[in-house]
C-alpha cells in the first residue's frame, strides 16, 4: 500500500483490528521512541463519562483566544479523521497527517515482527501521531481527552501536569466494570503523584474511590464546585446553550482558575467561554423550510438524561418536538435511551444502516415495545436525510458515528443556526 497518499493511510487507520485486552505496553514503546513520554507542553489530560470533550472545548476556545498556542487530541471524529489532530482549533494538514503516521509506522512494524499479536491499535496509533505533532510544533498547552477509560488509556502513557475527572456513569462496562466503583477506579487510573485533579459533578461511591486513589498518591483535588455558575449567570452568560453544559463550564473554569498564573485569561473569560463550539452538542440547524433540527451526540442514559432536560425546557417554552431520529452502536444502550426519550415524541425514526458500528434492524427491532410501535420506524441513513428536508421540529440523536455520517452526506440541505 502507498502510504505516501493521505486516503490509502486512512484506510489502513480504519482497518486496524481491535485489542481483547487493554494495555499500555504497547502505546510507551512508540512514545518511548518518538521521545513523547513527556511533552515540552503544559499538559492537561481529561477523562469522564460525558462532558470531556465539552470540557476540553471549552479551555482550547479561551486559551487560543487569550493568545495561547493549544494543540487539542479529541475522538471520535465526525467527518474528517483529522478533526482528533488540531492545533489552536486548525486540524492537522494530510501532509503532517501522512508523515506523522510513517513515522510511526515503521516504529509498530519492529514490534509487529517481533509478535504478530502485538499490533498497534487505530486508537494507539492516532494517539502516538498526535503527540509526535505536538512535540514537533510544541504549542504552549496541550489538552488530550481520553477515549474510554483512563488506567489503560493510551492517552495515560504520556505525562500530564493537570488532571480532569468530569463525570462518571455507567457506560462501557464490559471494560470498565458493572459497578460505579469499578469505572471510577479506571478513571482515576489518570492521576499521578503529586500532580492536582480537577474533579467535576461527580459524589457517592465513585467520588470516595477517586478521593481515597488521589490521597494515596499525594494528589490535591480542586472541586469544580467552588466555580459554580449561579442560575442568575446562567441566564446572563449562557442561556442560550443546553443545561447540561452548565457543570461543564464550571469544571472548565476550575481549571482554569488554577492555571490563572502560569495561562493568565483576560477578565473577559465568561464571553469567550459561552462562545465556544463543539459540533453536535445541542447544535441547532434550520432546513430550507426553516424547520428547527437540534443534533446531540448523547451516546448512553446519563446524556439522555440531559437531553431529556433540554426537549422538557423546550416544551414548556411551547416549542416541542415532534420526531426524534436515532442511531446506536449498542443495543442495551439503545434500549434505555429510547424508554427515555421515546414517550416525549410522535413519531421515532431508528437508523439501522449507513453508518460505523451500527445496530441492525432486527437488532432494533427488539426494542421497540409495543406500546411505541404504531409510531416507530427503522429507516435508513438515506431516509433520515430525507427526513431533515420535510416540516416538523426533529431532534436527531444518538452515535457520533450516525451524526458524522449524516452530516457527511448531508450537511448541505441545513442552514446553522
Amino acid at each position: 500500500m502507498d502510504f505516501s497518499n493521505f486516503e490509502n493511510v486512512v484506510h489502513f487507520l480504519d482497518h486496524r483490528p481491535t485489542h481483547k485486552h487493554f494495555s499500555l505496553e504497547r502505546i510507551r514503546h512508540l512514545l518511548q521512541a518518538t521521545e513523547t513520554m513527556r511533552l515540552p507542553s503544559y499538559v492537561i489530560h481529561v477523562a469522564g463519562t460525558n462532558g470531556k470533550g465539552s470540557v476540553c472545548a471549552i479551555l482550547a476556545h479561551v486559551y487560543r483566544k487569550a493568545g495561547h498556542s493549544v494543540g487539542f487530541y479529541s475522538s471520535p471524529h465526525l467527518i474528517d479523521i483529522r478533526e482528533r489532530i488540531q492545533i489552536s482549533g486548525q486540524c492537522i494538514s494530510k501532509k503532517d497527517f501522512v508523515e506523522q503516521f510513517f513515522n510511526i509506522h515503521e516504529i509498530a512494524k519492529l514490534l509487529e515482527n517481533r509478535d504478530s499479536k502485538n499490533f498497534t491499535s487505530h486508537f494507539e496509533y492516532l494517539t502516538a501521531m498526535a503527540l509526535s505533532f505536538f512535540k514537533e510544533k510544541c504549542p504552549d498547552i496541550v489538552i488530550l481527552e481520553t477515549g474510554m477509560g483512563g488506567r489503560h488509556d493510551a492517552t495515560t502513557a504520556t505525562a500530564a501536569d493537570m488532571t480532569v475527572i468530569t463525570t462518571l456513569h455507567y457506560d462501557h462496562q464490559c471494560y470498565l466494570g458493572q459497578t460505579l466503583g469499578g469505572i471510577a477506579h479506571e478513571k482515576a487510573g489518570i492521576l499521578i503523584p503529586h500532580v492536582p485533579l480537577v474533579l467535576g459533578n461527580i459524589q457517592g461511591e465513585a467520588l470516595g474511590v477517586i478521593q481515597r486513589q488521589a490521597h494515596a498518591l499525594k494528589v490535591p483535588i480542586i472541586t469544580s464546585s467552588a466555580s459554580g455558575i449561579s442560575d442568575e449567570e446562567w441566564r446572563q452568560c449562557y442561556a442560550h446553550l443546553p443545561l447540561y453544559q452548565r457543570d461543564n463550564m464550571a469544571t472548565a473554569r476550575a481549571v482554569a482558575q488554577c492555571l490563572q498564573e502560569r495561562f493568565p485569561l483576560p477578565s473577559s473569560w465568561d464571553y469567550e467561554a459561552h462562545q465556544f463550539y463543539w459540533p453536535c452538542r445541542w447544535e441547532c440547524f434550520r432546513n430550507h423550510v426553516n424547520e428547527e433540527i437540534i443534533l446531540d451526540g448523547a451516546h448512553n442514559p446519563e446524556g439522555a438524561q440531559a437531553v431529556l432536560q433540554e426537549i422538557k425546557r423546550h416544551k414548556a417554552q411551547g416549542q416541542p418536538f415532534r420526531q426524534l431520529i436515532f442511531g446506536s452502536i449498542e443495543i442495551s444502550r439503545a434500549r434505555a435511551m429510547l424508554d427515555l426519550l421515546g414517550p416525549h415524541f410522535e413519531e421515532i425514526f431508528l437508523i439501522a444502516d449507513g453508518y460505523e458500528r451500527h445496530l441492525s434492524r432486527e437488532e432494533f427491532q427488539s426494542c421497540i415495545l409495543e406500546s411505541r410501535a404504531p409510531k416507530t420506524h427503522i429507516i435508513s441513513l438515506e431516509g433520515a436525510g430525507e427526513l431533515w428536508l420535510t416540516k416538523r421540529k426533529k431532534l436527531t440523536t444518538g452515535s457520533l458515528y450516525m451524526l458524522g455520517s449524516l452530516l457527511a452526506q448531508y450537511r448541505s440541505s441545513l442552514i446553522k443556526v
